[in-house]
């Protein structure tokens, strides 16, 4: 992991600084992705006991163990700032613009699939199913013996299966493009991103009294939506094609649920470049963000007030800021990425015996001990489902969707002893 940090500050004819930075950030997981450890019998990556760190091998191949991933992005920071003191108000006004490039990579698809062939043998995914017949009677009062508790019936089954070499499940990610074509084996998801966001802002300090200030200001946020350089970004579309606007579908649900009925229609995806839009959801231009806070410094000699604020040694400030949530490198790279499309997971679960000369996935449960897969007695390789090289998405209409809002409210009351402070607040 790496950062590179360049920071710089220009004073215009007036004394006013700019200030620029310039930020790279990378860094890489680098694991040993999953092998074939018999190739001289499979091709395939074997996995004994399914997607776990216990599995019955010297090493960790599973998905969160052995995945790769790299990140390179790098970032352009202007902001600049101006003060001016007048009477009993300091006046401050700004703005900031930042541009990010970000680059990601990745070689899995999260749980149970990578881009390496990979063969679950065990009792994880399902595929196997396993009768009483395959293991020792169950204990009970008169069998106590060369038993089996009946809480490791689970264990026993995955056990069984590794040391057999049943196949539980085969899977192997693969990638598409933006046009979900389908990209060659082995190949990495991948995406770059560019997003931009500026921020303008005018806030007055009012010296109201000696004791009391008041501090109001507003600011305008607006952050430019992400593109991606090859338009790999996803909508979620209607089957008719239209874009599924998220408060117009959730204010839908809920009519539905007033009325006692069910809103739950199909929804499909399509990669942005067949909508004909540049952006993902439109520009918003509304984001205003009023803050309020107040400061006051009471003073009292004597009493019960003045044993608990003293005289100017206590300062309670109170305020109220309504703010808007902006988007970071996992919102607008690592998050899109995993949109439905451009990755898929090609699974054949419960492999039978025949399934070295033909395709027969038996689903869930579908195979026995004696109907299972065995690597190396049935077959050198699995013969996994087809998959098409290329997908017809539906077309698209008009996205729209706006940040989200908070709203912050802080209270925070700094006692006489100078070392002590009570916060109370929401957001």
């Amino acid at each position: 992991m790496a950062t590179t940090r360049t920071t710089g500050q220009r004073h215009f004819p007036g004394g006013w600084p700019e200030h620029h930075r310039f930020l790279g950030d990378w860094w890489q997981w680098i694991s040993l992705p999953p092998f074939a450890q018999l190739s001289g019998i499979t091709s395939a990556a074997l996995v004994p006991g399914g997607d776990t760190v216990n599995a019955l091998v010297p090493v960790n191949i599973d998905t969160q163990g052995s995945r790769n991933r790299l990140w390179n992005s790098h970032g352009l920071a202007l902001r600049d700032d101006a003060s001016w003191l007048r009477g009993k108000h300091l006046f401050r006004f700004g703005g900031s613009f930042n541009h990010t490039w970000a680059y990601f990579q990745r070689d899995d698809g999260q749980l149970n699939s990578q881009k390496t062939l990979q063969y679950f043998m065990g009792n994880t995914i399902g595929g196997v199913s396993f009768p009483s017949s395959v293991r020792p009677p169950a204990c009970s009062a008169t069998v106590t013996t060369n038993c089996l508790p009946a809480g490791q019936n689970s264990t026993w089954n995955n056990l069984y299966a590794q040391v057999l070499g049943l196949v539980d499940a085969a899977t192997i990610l693969r990638a598409r493009d933006a046009q979900l074509s389908l990209s060659p084996e082995g190949t990495d998801l991948k995406n770059a991103v560019r997003y931009d966001q500026a921020t303008v802002y005018a806030q007055d300090t009012w010296r109201l009294r000696t004791s009391l200030t008041l501090t109001y200001g507003l600011a305008w946020a607006v952050t430019i939506p992400p593109v991606e350089d090859n338009e790999k970004l996803m909508l979620t579309v209607t089957p008719s094609g239209d874009i599924v606007l998220p408060r117009n579908y959730l204010e839908q649900r809920r009519q539905a649920a007033l009325a006692g009925q069910v809103f739950n229609p199909p929804v499909g995806f399509t990669p942005i470049g067949k909508s004909g839009r540049k952006y993902p959801f439109d520009l918003v231009g509304r984001n205003f963000e009023p803050r309020v806070a107040l400061a006051w410094q009471p003073s009292f000699d004597s009493g019960l007030l003045g044993t608990l604020f003293s005289r100017n040694k206590t300062v309670i400030r109170g305020g109220y800021w309504h703010f808007y949530d902006r988007l970071n490198g996992v919102q607008t790279a690592i998050d899109t990425l995993q949109a439905l499309g451009f990755a898929q997971s090609l699974l054949c679960l419960g492999p039978s015996l025949n399934s070295g000369a033909a395709i027969d996935c038996r689903g869930n449960s579908g195979t026995t001990p004696s109907t299972a897969f065995r690597v190396g007695i049935d077959g050198s390789k699995i013969t996994l489902p087809n998959i098409p090289a290329s997908i017809t998405p539906p077309g698209s209409g008009r996205p729209g969707q706006s940040p989200c809002a908070r709203r912050q409210h802080r209270l925070r009351s700094q006692f006489p002893s100078g070392r002590s402070a009570v916060d109370a607040g929401f957001a």
